[in-house]
């Protein structure tokens, strides 16, 4: 990914999407790929470093650099998830740019909840100033929100799921996400399999299938697939 950038900043052509994408992994004991469809186009701690590199006359350039990457291998592709940072920055801005609908990951709480609304209204407003540079896309508005590290026990983690959808529907109707924007089920139970799965490298659904963690992200899937390809 950070070689996109540079190729933008610099004028250079030196990124190579099929040396540069990661294939065929987790491997299982036989070396064997255990998700063979699954890609990973990798980042790196620099990209913080550009922010600082982007003069004005090259802001177009920079902010579209990545959807016109992607636009060139798009077409081999069911889904492609760009994981963003927690900021606004410039890379966040072109992933916004190169995307056509955006998801949000929610943990509950009153701070995040306060937020929200702030949020949606930024990148509303950004997607308004972007539309010039975007490449032929309509508005990437927020289609569809997760709800994370949710617990059973007690009665705060219920309440902040009830506010949550009471927010996503005002949102809704002050027309700041998608008209069909949902926030979709399940929610993500604490899990230490997770936990454990991200140091092992491993989706949960491989390192614990018998897992909660595993249970919620597979039936996420399903209920995300139905939204985007049947829904929106």
């Amino acid at each position: 990914m950070y070689q996109i950038f540079q190729d933008a900043l610099r004028g250079t052509s030196l990124f190579n999407f099929d040396a540069a994408c990661i294939q065929g992994i987790p491997l299982n004991s036989s070396r064997l790929p255990e998700i063979p469809y699954l890609h990973l186009l990798p980042a790196a701690i620099e990209l913080l470093e550009l922010e600082q590199q982007v003069a004005p006359a090259q802001q177009q350039a920079f902010q579209r650099s990545l959807a016109d990457t992607l636009r060139t291998i798009a077409s081999r592709y069911d889904y492609i998830l760009l994981d963003c940072p927690p900021h606004l920055f410039r890379v966040t801005h072109a992933a916004l740019i190169a995307s056509l609908y955006t998801v949000i990951p929610y943990n509950p709480d009153f701070l995040s909840l306060s937020g929200l609304k702030i949020l949606c209204k930024l990148l509303g407003s950004m997607d308004e100033k972007m539309q010039g540079v975007r490449p032929g896309f309509a508005r990437n508005q927020i289609a569809a929100m997760i709800l994370n590290r949710f617990e059973k026990r007690g009665k705060i983690w219920g309440q902040a799921r009830t506010e949550l959808e009471i927010q996503v529907k005002n949102l809704k109707n002050s027309g700041q996400v998608h008209p069909e924007c949902i926030l979709l089920d399940p929610p993500l139970r604490q899990s230490i399999h997770i936990a454990e799965a991200s140091s092992e490298h491993k989706p949960v659904i491989i390192h614990a299938p018998q897992s909660l963690g595993a249970e919620d992200f597979s039936e996420l899937t399903s209920n995300f697939i139905h939204h985007f390809e049947n829904t929106l």
